[in-house]
């Protein structure tokens, strides 16, 4: 219930993962405690080789745990927090990816459901070989985890409570997207990285939010950071945090 994902057994992480963030998620944290320990995703089938949290713990490799969904946008509870930290979610990052430029777009992205806006985001790796305090490498830890090359991230937004394909128009959304090198070159100011989506599905071969209408698909994809031309949904009072589940 937390997020989806699919994945990829030869690289050892996901091609993709995807969830829903909204300000009723993140407003109100509570008590909840990161959960900061990595582990094998227990839904991942038995036939395909686990990756365990000392393939990231080595401490050799120069390559942080790079979350996918940010503990930050699960923290209504600490089931939801904790399956942020299943190894399926985590690639290796430079740390300057994870710490700088893509750690900044999390915190955007959040910014933005505050605001008031619904998003749906979908995060990835792509190729292969990046470049950690260490140096390049291909693979790391007993598993053999595939370094990628790159990082992506694409994002929905709409007004608050839209959340039927249908409804979405090109005036009451946007889309933004970003891809990151994995190496130390990142830096704090994501819009340096800030693409179309379109770019993306032709970086990735995916084709993302496809319950879309094809000319609002079409326009919202190619036009970049077009939502910076379009004013933010009203603010309205934080909403309560749900009881269990997603929180979004």
């Amino acid at each position: 219930p937390q997020s989806a994902l699919s994945y990829n057994d030869a690289n050892r992480t996901a091609n993709w993962v995807a969830w829903h963030l909204n300000r009723s998620a993140i407003v109100q944290r509570g008590p909840t405690r990161r959960q900061d320990f990595f582990s094998p995703d227990p839904l991942l089938s038995k036939a395909l080789v686990p990756v365990q949290h000392q393939d990231y713990n080595l401490g050799r490799d120069g390559f942080d745990r790079g979350h996918m969904v940010p503990a930050a946008d699960r923290s209504l509870n600490d089931k939801d927090n904790a399956t942020t930290f299943l190894t399926t979610n985590i690639v290796p990052q430079a740390p300057n990816n994870n710490q700088q430029g893509w750690e900044r777009y999390e915190r955007h992205c959040r910014d933005l459901a505050r605001d008031g806006w619904e998003l749906f985001l979908v995060a990835g790796p792509q190729g292969k070989g990046g470049s950690g305090l260490d140096g390049p490498r291909e693979r790391i830890g007993f598993a053999k985890v595939l370094v990628p090359a790159k990082t992506w991230k694409v994002v929905l937004m709409v007004h608050a409570g839209i959340v039927d394909p249908a409804k979405v128009t090109a005036k009451n959304a946007r889309m933004q997207a970003i891809v990151m090198p994995n190496d130390q070159s990142v830096v704090e100011d994501w819009t340096k990285y800030e693409t179309s989506v379109a770019d993306v599905e032709k970086l990735t071969g995916f084709k993302f939010f496809p319950k879309l209408a094809p000319d609002v698909a079409a326009t919202l994809k190619t036009n970049g950071a077009l939502g910076n031309t379009i004013a933010p949904p009203q603010k309205k009072p934080p909403a309560k945090p749900l009881k269990g589940g997603t929180g979004s």
